[in-house]
Order: C-alpha cells, then structure tokens, then sequence
C-alpha cells in the first residue's frame, strides 16, 4: 500500500497498523505513522511505548527524528509517560542539530521539567547558539512557570537587540509577571521591517487571548487595527486566520 493509499484510509486505521508503520523502512511512511499516532484515540501505553523504542532506533539525521519527539510530547498528560520521556529527551538538548534541540525544547516544557532550566539558561545567554534554540529556550522559561528567573531574564533583556528573541523575553517576562509593560512591548515591536517577526507577534497574541480571555477584545482590536495599515501578504493571512478560525475567541 502505498503513502496516498494510507492517507485515503487514515480514519480507519487502528493502532496496531501505525506502531507496526513506524518500523517500516519507508521513512514517508514512518512520518505519516509519527504524525498520525497523535490523535487522542492512539494515545495509549502501547503508543507512548512504540514511540519510545522507535526514536532510540531512528537516526537524528532522519526528519522523522523529529516528528518522533513532537509525538512523544502528546502523552505529556499521561502519568506514565513523564520519567520515561524525560530521561529520554534530556540528552537530546547536547544534539548538534538545531531542529532537534529546539523540538526537545518544547516536548520538555510540556511535560513541565524543571530540571533543565540551568540549560535553558545556558542557551538562552550563548550568543554563539542558534537564534532559534536561544528564543525557545527563553520560552521555555516562561512556559516552566519559573518566576526565580524573573531576574534573570531582565538581564537579558538589557543585553538583547534581536527582535525575534526579544520578543520571546517579553513573552515570557509577561507570563512570569502579567506586567502590562511586557504586553505592551509585544505590541510595540508590530513596528518591525521584519514580516516574519511580525507573523510570530501575532501568533503570540493569539496564544495570549487563549491564555487569558479577558485579554481576547483588546486582543482582536489591535488585529483588526493592525490589518488596515498591513500590506504584506503573509501577515494578513495570519492575522485574518487568527480572527476568522477561532470561533470561541470571536468578539
């Protein structure tokens, strides 16, 4: 059976099939099954246990290295899954691969690990690191609730001049704080040449109006504000994304 076949009957096909397609030698097909066993119905021991044997067996080279790691980090809710996952992810933060570090990043804030802040930190102050791995990094502060590093990250602030990761301080001082100078400093940087960064601030936004719905009409007003004076093609898209696909966020 080939990819588009499989695609055609995804709906059907149970867990056994997509533990059973991640040790195939296709590696399309060991994408579709990481992907796939991402749905709440596959989320089981059996699952987390494939996932966990597979990604031991995969090459960090492969692309499918790192769909594996954002699947494990489904099952973060999963009390089986915390200690398992987490002495497996650990390591990973040393991968001289970027991509890699970043998604193990973020699987690691999901399970709530505190225990690799001091790397995190580490990370987010080596101007030497990849501008991506410093700004997840930085959120991953913010996400591990870590307000004894409040401190820390004011520093930061004072040394930084990468818009893309001071946007991510500003984030996160803002979920450590609720200090309306860190929402508005998120907003300010919307004057930016930058379009990607401007994408990223209103995918930040958004993530804020489902954080904290008493924020969502100020929010949208600002969207909707920002959308008149946009001309760039990629930012419009997002922003009227954002406004138009989440229904219970609507004004």
């Amino acid at each position: 059976m080939n990819l588009e076949e499989l695609i055609k009957k995804n709906a059907n096909l149970e867990t056994p099939t997509l533990i059973d397609l991640l040790k195939s030698k296709d590696s399309s097909k060991r994408s579709f099954a990481a992907e796939y066993l991402r749905h709440p119905k596959h989320r089981k021991k059996e699952t987390f246990d494939a996932l966990t044997q597979q990604i031991q067996k995969e090459s960090e080279e492969s692309m499918v290295f790192t769909d594996l790691i954002e699947t494990i980090s489904y099952f973060s809710e999963e009390k089986y899954a915390k200690s398992i996952a987490c002495k497996l992810l650990e390591p990973l933060l040393k991968s001289e691969d970027e991509l890699i570090k970043v998604f193990t990043i973020e699987a690691l804030w999901n399970y709530g690990n505190k225990n690799v802040i001091p790397q995190l930190k580490e990370f987010s102050q080596d101007f030497k690191e990849d501008q991506l791995v410093r700004a997840y990094a930085i959120s991953g502060i913010g996400f591990l609730n870590a307000k004894e590093e409040v401190p820390f990250l004011k520093e930061l602030l004072k040394e930084e001049s990468d818009e893309e990761v001071l946007l991510r301080i500003y984030d996160s001082l803002y979920m450590l704080t609720s200090k309306v100078e860190y929402f508005d400093s998120i907003i300010s940087l919307f004057s930016t040449k930058n379009i990607r960064l401007r994408n990223a601030i209103a995918n930040t936004l958004e993530e804020i109006a489902l954080r904290e719905p008493e924020k969502t009409s100020f929010i949208f007003k600002t969207l909707k504000k920002i959308l008149t004076k946009e001309k760039s093609r990629s930012v419009i898209s997002t922003i009227k994304r954002i406004l138009n696909d989440n229904e219970a966020l609507k004004i």
